[in-house]
């Protein structure tokens, strides 16, 4: 069990952030055009706002990933002691 799932978690955390930068570069994409198609393939309108949540859900999650990425910048502009002050909070 262990041998089969550890494999994955390193797929996964290897591959994490870039999967996310590809989903905030794609987002403009994706809310325009894929809740449409999803909507014409399953006709359902359970299915189209379960997956208009998932979409807003990803791309809370890339705009995290972009306000977490800024920081780090902003704070490596910094002297080190600041920046170990600023990290005790």
């Amino acid at each position: 069990m262990d041998t089969f799932f550890k494999p994955i978690f390193i797929w996964v955390f290897r591959y994490y952030f870039h999967i996310l930068r590809i989903s905030y570069l794609c987002s403009r994409w994706i809310i325009v055009f894929l809740p449409h198609i999803f909507f014409l393939l399953f006709s359902s309108s359970i299915a189209y706002i379960s997956f208009l949540s998932f979409l807003t859900i990803l791309l809370m999650i890339s705009f995290m990933y972009l306000t977490l990425s800024r920081f780090q910048l902003f704070l490596s502009s910094y002297p080190r002691h600041i920046r170990f002050v600023a990290a005790l909070g």
